[in-house]
């Protein structure tokens, strides 16, 4: 594929080597490398006895073609929507059925993370590759995209497979001079935060890395996404270990009020970190045979000095401890709402 030149410096021999198959054929990385992958992965995992290894499910992260995108259907993701409607049904047994994918992309506030700058007011969309203005039209834009993503799941054939934004988060080396450091990337982590919770997503966070510096970042990459470093740790005021903050980074925006397990189904999740009272809203949909409560995880960190609670039915109770708040609904009504709020 290469070697090296007279004046010791790679040549490249065969330079569309990974853009054909062998026998000249064009390559198309999903159907020809990433599923067979999972196929190979899946049946790997089905060979333990069963007893051995509880249910479980692949994370599935696919590549994303920008090329792809305007020929995707708009009603389904381009991650995900020309690897699944070329297979055969035997294909799409295997790979959707009990003990299977779970669609695990990846996404981030793509200027943000690629400018190392963050600006309310503007961003892309990356269903259009169209620059979008506007502080509610950006939000609004990275929020539609994550629902699209959240969306493929239910799409998915065989009854769907489940969806778990599998790295998401923001450099928080961010430049650009628009405010201090630590308020830019307070807006930013935000406005992710956001977007992920207003589109119902579930999400792992990139990331925690407990040797990160300012300096030297968290160690992958050259990147700097860690949300704690040591430097943070010093600045808390009090002993980094009597305080369970210590180090923490943009933390107004990442320890947020959610719902923890939901009768039933959840309808709609916001939280206003920039408000003085630090508003959260929920909204879901109970079935006939729910009785189970709804619990809300509610962070002393965001309400040290206690909260008031609205809801639309029914009854509450509060554990301090945990941390948690227990609603049961009531029956008389299909959707319920509640809402929090810090003192005035």
């Amino acid at each position: 594929m290469w070697r090296l030149d007279e004046s010791g410096q790679p040549l490249l021999l065969k330079p569309d080597y990974f853009a054909t198959k062998p026998d000249g054929s064009p390559v198309h990385f999903a159907p020809d490398y990433i599923v067979p992958l999972w196929e190979r992965m899946l049946s790997g995992l089905r060979s333990v006895k069963r007893g051995k290894l509880p249910r479980f499910f692949l994370l599935a992260e696919q590549h994303v073609d920008l090329n792809d995108v305007d020929n995707a259907p708009k009603n389904l993701p381009v991650e995900f929507v020309h690897t699944v409607e070329h297979l055969d049904e035997k294909r799409k047994a295997s790979l959707f059925g009990s003990d299977a994918l779970c669609l695990a992309p990846h996404w981030y506030d793509g200027l943000t993370l690629f400018l190392k700058a963050f600006r309310p007011w503007w961003t892309v969309d990356l269903a259009s590759s169209k620059p979008i203005a506007g502080t509610s039209a950006s939000l609004a834009t990275c929020v539609n995209y994550v629902r699209r993503i959240v969306s493929q799941g239910p799409a998915m054939p065989h009854g769907g497979v489940p969806v778990l934004v599998g790295e998401t988060g923001i450099p928080f080396d961010l430049g650009g001079g628009m405010g201090d450091l630590e308020t830019v990337t307070l807006l930013a982590l935000d406005r992710t935060m956001s977007s992920l919770e207003r589109s119902l997503a579930c999400f792992t966070l990139w990331n925690y890395t407990h040797t990160g510096t300012t300096a030297q970042g968290d160690g992958w990459n050259g990147e700097d996404l860690s949300v704690f470093t040591e430097e943070a740790r010093g600045l808390t005021g009090t002993a980094a270990d009597e305080n369970i903050y210590a180090g923490g980074r943009a933390l107004p925006a990442l320890i947020r009020p959610h719902a923890r397990k939901v009768a039933v189904t959840p309808v709609s999740m916001r939280f206003d970190a920039a408000h003085p009272r630090r508003t959260f809203d929920f909204c879901f949909r109970h079935t006939a045979a729910t009785r189970e409560p709804t619990e809300i995880f509610v962070p002393q960190y965001q309400y040290p000095d206690g909260y008031s609670v609205k809801i639309s039915d029914g009854e509450w109770r509060h554990d301090a401890k945990l941390q948690t708040l227990y609603y049961t609904h009531s029956a008389d009504r299909e959707e319920h709402s509640i809402q929090l709020m810090a003192p005035a």
